[in-house]
C-alpha cells in the first residue's frame, strides 16, 4: 500500500534498531532475519519490553503494542501469499499489531526493492503523521539499501525484451554474454559476479531502452535520517540456532509445501527457484525423487541429509553476507545479545543511542567475521536419529504420491525400491492404519 506525501515536511530523525540473519537465528527467530525499528523524535523509549524474543516478528509486535507502532516488512519474501513454512511465519492470529507487506501479493505478481522503498518511504511518512512508531522488518539487505539511499530511477522491466535478449544469449558462454555488457556498459561488466545472468540481462535491456547505462540513473535519499544498530551475537550460538532453524522448517513441512507449489510457480527463471530453502528443496526433489536414483531406505537416508547440509551452508552464507554489509556499512552499530540477553537492558541501550547517537563500547558483541564454509561436521539435533529421518522422508513421499497423481508426474519415480521394505514403510503403516480405522468406523455404524 502507497501513501502519497500531500505536502513537504522537514526531515525526520529516526532511530534504527536491525536484527540480521545471524542473530534472529542465534535467537532462534523467524526468518524474519532483520529487525528495523523506527523512532520518532517524540517517542518515549522509557516504556518496558515484553521478554518475548521467541521470533523476530514477534518481537516487533512487541515492539509496537509497547511504542504504538506498526510494523512494515522489508523482507523480499514475506510478502508473498503462498510462502508460510519455509520463512518460519508468525500465524496471523499471532500477529497483534498492524503488519504491513505481509502476505499481500503472490508468487507471479511483480514486486521489487524499487516498489517496496517507494512504498515504505511513503508509509514511513503516513505513520508519523499519525503520531505512531514505523518499525521495520526484515532481512533484504538490497530493499534496506534502496530505502535508506534512494530508489533508483531505472525504467520498469520488459518481460519481453528479456526473453528475446535470453533468446539470443541461450547458446553463447558467460564470457561471451560479458563481453557483450561491456560493449554498452563497460563499469557493470568490470565488476559482475559470475553467472548474474538476472543483472547481466536487466543491464542490457536497460540501455536498450533508454541508451544509458545503470549508473546514469541517480537514486534521491528519503527525506529520512536513520539512526541504525544490529543486534550481535556470539558465533558459536549462531552456528547452532543455523542448524536448529534448518531443522524446524524441514519438520514444520518445506519440502511438503515446495511439492504443493510446483505445479503453479515451477518454471523456467522461476521466482521460487530461487528463494533461500525452496531452491535446496527443489534441488533435493530433482535430483532425488525426479531421478532414476534407488529409492532404497539407506539412499533416501542420505539424500535427505544432503538437503539438511544444502540448508544450513545456504544459511550460512546469507549470514555471512548479513554480517559482511553491516560491518562495512559505516552507520551500523553492533549491539551485542545472547541467550542470557535482558530485552529490557537492550530497550535502554537503544534509548542512549538515540539520545546520544552512540553506543558504549562493551556491547559491540561478536566482531570476529563468520566464514562462508560451514563444518564438515555438523551436529543435528531433530534429525540425528534414523526414525526421525524416516519419519519425514515418509511425509514427502505420500505428498509427492498424492500431487504425483493429481498433475500426472512419473509416480513409479517415487516408490521403494525394496520390496521387502515396501510393505514395513511409514507411509505403508499409515496407510494400513487409516484402512483399519475406516473398518472400525464401518463395523461400528
Amino acid at each position: 500500500m502507497c501513501f502519497k506525501r500531500l505536502f513537504y515536511t522537514p526531515l525526520l530523525e529516526i532511530v534504527t534498531l536491525s536484527l540480521s540473519l545471524c542473530l534472529s537465528l542465534c535467537l532462534s527467530l523467524s526468518l524474519s532475519l532483520k529487525l528495523s525499528l523506527k523512532l520518532s523524535l517524540k517517542l518515549s523509549l522509557s516504556q518496558t519490553l515484553s521478554q518475548t524474543l521467541s521470533q523476530t516478528l514477534s518481537l516487533a509486535m512487541t515492539l509496537a503494542e509497547t511504542m504504538n507502532g506498526e510494523v512494515i516488512s522489508a523482507d523480499k519474501c514475506h510478502i508473498f501469499r503462498e510462502l508460510q513454512v519455509g520463512l518460519d511465519k508468525v500465524p496471523p492470529a499471532a500477529r497483534t499489531a498492524p503488519c504491513h507487506f505481509v502476505d499481500t501479493h503472490y508468487l507471479n505478481e511483480h514486486f521489487n526493492a524499487g516498489d517496496f522503498a517507494e512504498a515504505a518511504t511513503d508509509l514511513c511518512q503516513h505513520i508519523h503523521e499519525q503520531g505512531k512508531t514505523p518499525i521495520i522488518l526484515g532481512d533484504s539487505v538490497f530493499y534496506l539499501k534502496t530505502l535508506f539511499t534512494g530508489v533508483n530511477r531505472t525504467p520498469r522491466r520488459d518481460p519481453a525484451q528479456e526473453a528475446e535478449l535470453r533468446a539470443e544469449l541461450a547458446d553463447q558462454p558467460w564470457s561471451a554474454a560479458v563481453e557483450r555488457l561491456a560493449e554498452v556498459d563497460p563499469q557493470t561488466a568490470a565488476v559482475i559476479l559470475p553467472n548474474d545472468w538476472a543483472r547481466l540481462l536487466r543491464c542490457i535491456v536497460i540501455h536498450r531502452m533508454t541508451g544509458k547505462t545503470v549508473a546514469d540513473f541517480v537514486p534521491e535519499p528519503p527525506n529520512i535520517e536513520f539512526r541504525k544498530v544490529y543486534l550481535n551475537p556470539p558465533r558459536d550460538m549462531l552456528h547452532d540456532n543455523l542448524v536448529a532453524r534448518c531443522e524446524r522448517i524441514v519438520d514444520r513441512g518445506l519440502v511438503e509445501e515446495t511439492i504443493a507449489l510446483m505445479p503453479d510457480y515451477l518454471e523456467q527463471d522461476s521466482r521460487l527457484s530461487r528463494l533461500l530453502g525452496y531452491q535446496e528443496a527443489l534441488a533435493y526433489l530433482a535430483e532425488f525423487w525426479f531421478s532414476q536414483d534407488p529409492k532404497s531406505t539407506a539412499h533416501k537416508r542420505k539424500a535427505f541429509r544432503r538437503l539438511l547440509f544444502a540448508l544450513y551452508r545456504s544459511h550460512r552464507r546469507a549470514a555471512a553476507q548479513q554480517l559482511r554489509y553491516f560491518r562495512s556499512t559505516p552507520d551500523f552499530y553492533p549491539l551485542e545479545y545472547d541467550a542470557h540477553g535482558d530485552p529490557v537492558e537492550i530497550l535502554e541501550l537503544i534509548q542512549e543511542f538515540y539520545q546520544t547517537g552512540a553506543l558504549p563500547k562493551h556491547v559491540a558483541g561478536d566482531q570476529n567475521p563468520l566464514p562462508t564454509q560451514p563444518p564438515r561436521d555438523v551436529h543435528w539435533s531433530l534429525y540425528q536419529e534414523d526414525q526421525n529421518v524416516d519419519d519425514k522422508i515418509a511425509d514427502v513421499q505420500a505428498a509427492l504420491l498424492m500431487h504425483g497423481q493429481k498433475h500426472n508426474w512419473p509416480v513409479e519415480l517415487f516408490q521403494d525400491d525394496e520390496p521387502e521394505v515396501q510393505a514395513t514403510t511409514h507411509v505403508s503403516r499409515r496407510a494400513n492404519r487409516f484402512a483399519a480405522r475406516q473398518a472400525e468406523y464401518k463395523r461400528r455404524r
